[in-house]
């Protein structure tokens, strides 16, 4: 494909999301029809939807209306290569008319969710949780986000990790916090195919959940419950730090589907239990109800963890607070609020301790 052609695709995809399909859906259904696409066209579209999805307000006040092409218009306007990419060539997009190039050289009036690029909905809550910081942070996360490794320190270390990792052409280097993060600089799209990942030396992680875990207080012989466990990262990472009993548990048990695949490639146990096991018939899904809940796992004297990849307070102070109202001595062991940045995601992490 041409790198027109590429663009091209991308509108066609934004449009059957603006329509109302999910993203992951919406391009794997054009890659399944689109047999002529290569491994480099498919990546190379993808970024320009997700690209554009990300910053999809501003770049649809810039374009003068939300579709897939105004949208792509900005976006490439905006990167110095529209005239290169909408020619009107082979299977290019047309050159913008008239109308788009004069919405194109105006300055639109965007509302303050708009510039954010956030819902109407979430921009006051946004501000509550960040306050003068709300515009700036909003504005970071319209750019990619990095690719963070996890090195399994039971199996190599950091440097040895950054070797075997060069080896196959991944380039990454050490954070300075948390330890055994690493940040992919170059070859990123060569991770799962490398011997360091197939051979379990690493996996994908962001430094926040890295962080949170590291401030567990893990020791050996202790059984730990990974009550919304999703992918099974954050298990696999306390598996990782302590020689620790985890299970696994996800109200969809469909989303673990590759933790034991994950652990054996790890060389870790991960037990996993389907939701029947632990009376979640009446689990609605509302995260105070999941805190309640796992609340009734933890021995006396034990710790629950309670940590989203949220920043609003509504989904963080204000659950755990009426947790605690709810449940007489509880107590907070410790408290982490990590604002999204260009290290790591936006995190909320409250470790809580139950009563003798």
């Amino acid at each position: 494909m041409t790198p027109g052609a590429r663009v091209a695709a991308a509108i066609e995809i934004l449009d059957a999301i603006l329509g109302g399909q999910a993203a992951e859906p919406a391009i794997a259904r054009w890659s399944r029809a689109s047999r002529f696409a290569g491994s480099k066209d498919r990546a190379a579209v993808r970024d320009h939807v997700f690209d554009a999805l990300r910053a999809k307000r501003s770049l649809a006040a810039q374009g003068g209306s939300e579709t897939g092409r105004a949208i792509l218009l900005a976006l490439t306007d905006g990167q110095g290569t529209r005239e290169a990419l909408f020619s009107g060539e082979g299977h290019a997009p047309a050159p913008p008319t008239p109308e788009e190039r004069a919405a194109l050289a105006s300055t639109p009036d965007l509302t303050e969710p708009e510039a954010a690029n956030l819902p109407d909905w979430v921009w006051p809550l946004w501000q509550d949780a960040l306050g003068d910081k709300a515009t700036a942070v909003a504005q970071l996360m319209r750019d990619r986000a990095g690719v963070f490794l996890r090195v399994n320190r039971t199996n190599t270390t950091v440097d040895k990790a950054i070797a075997a990792l060069s080896a196959d052409g991944v380039t990454a280097r050490a954070l300075d916090a948390p330890v055994g993060a690493l940040e992919v600089v170059e070859g990123a799209r060569r991770i799962k195919q490398a011997r360091a990942y197939l051979d379990g030396l690493v996996e994908l992680q962001d430094p926040a959940s890295q962080i949170a875990i590291a401030g567990l207080p893990l020791t050996a012989g202790m059984r730990v419950l990974d009550y919304c466990a999703g992918g099974g990262g954050k298990a696999l990472a306390m598996a990782d730090r302590a020689s620790v009993f985890v299970t696994a548990h996800d109200i969809a048990p469909a989303r673990m589907a590759d933790i034991s695949v994950r652990a054996a490639r790890a060389g870790k146990t991960i037990d996993v239990l389907g939701p029947s096991r632990l009376d979640l018939e009446d689990l609605i899904g509302l995260q105070s109800d999941i805190l309640s809940k796992a609340s009734r796992s933890v021995t006396d004297g034990g710790y629950l963890a309670y940590a989203t990849c949220s920043v609003l307070r509504q989904e963080n102070e204000a659950i755990v607070a009426q947790f605690l109202a709810d449940h007489a001595g509880w107590s907070t062991e410790h408290e982490m609020r990590l604002e999204p940045s260009v290290g790591h995601d936006g995190f909320y992490l409250r470790l809580l301790k139950s009563p003798r």
